[in-house]
């Protein structure tokens, strides 16, 4: 379960406001509360449905944020149907898909040689080396995307390596074979990651990992994977959640020794 966040105050909904999961339901009733200062935002303004308690079960603290200004319904959970995530339909305005996503480093020479290693990364263009005015960022093929890792113009905004919050990150797109392939090189590599994990009403299976700037990243695949071999990302007893902090590490490019002449 992830939490968004909420204003200052939020009214634990009543039963008019909740869905209608028939008369065996039961709605804990409560009143407006302050939530915890990690839970507040001046964007936001919602409800904080405290508890849903069910004849037979207790299920755990959910939220539903609504917009400010906006008071229609809250959207519904849509799953799709079996292996159609490649049907992608077209886009009326004719954009093509993802053309770049861009990742803040500190060290990007660095970053570079961790996603050649790491990922099989070819650098495509590389600019603001020495220049005055420019800071340094490259572009790198990763399949079909462009991976691009700079160093921030304001030099401060990093990835938060102690955040425990699944946003933001970047996915690559694998087949089954590749996501194995690719968990054996990360260990290889000595760098951490969680999976393979399985998704609720989806066949992905994704691993989880970092770069060395602590840029939250993933490989996911929608092909046929044995089931038996993955762990649910989600809430508990069913699921187990994912420890990001857990996935840090400082690894660093393997320096070539001279060979005496």
């Amino acid at each position: 379960m992830l939490e968004h966040q909420v204003s200052e105050h939020a009214c634990v909904a009543s039963n008019q406001c909740l869905p209608d999961f028939g008369a065996r339901s039961t709605w804990t009733a409560g009143v407006s509360e302050p939530l915890p200062s990690s839970r507040k935002s001046r964007a936001t303004r919602g409800w904080w449905l405290q508890s849903i308690g069910i004849t037979g079960g207790h299920f755990q603290t959910c939220l539903a944020v609504l917009t400010v200004g906006y008071d229609g319904p809250l959207m519904e959970n849509l799953n799709p149907k079996p292996w159609t995530r490649h049907h992608v339909p077209a886009n009326k305005f004719g954009l093509t898909g993802m053309d770049h996503a861009a990742l803040a480093v500190q060290d990007v020479e660095r970053a570079v040689r961790f996603y050649r290693e790491a990922l099989g990364a070819e650098v495509y263009y590389a600019t603001g080396f020495g220049e005055r005015g420019r800071v340094a960022h490259v572009f790198m093929h990763v399949g079909t995307v462009l991976l691009q890792v700079g160093y921030p113009n304001d030099g401060k905004t990093f990835a938060d390596r102690h955040s425990q919050s699944h946003w933001p990150h970047v996915a690559f797109g694998a087949s089954a074979e590749t996501l194995d392939r690719v968990s054996e090189h990360l260990r290889g590599l000595g760098v951490p990651f969680s999976g393979p994990r399985s998704h609720l009403n989806v066949e992905a299976v994704s691993i989880y990992f970092k770069d060395p700037d602590g840029n939250k990243l993933e490989v996911c695949t929608w092909d046929p994977y044995p089931m038996d071999k993955t762990e649910l990302l989600g809430p508990p007893p069913e699921g187990k959640g994912l420890d990001w902090e857990a996935l840090n590490h400082d690894w660093r490019p393997v320096v070539q020794q001279p060979v005496a002449t």
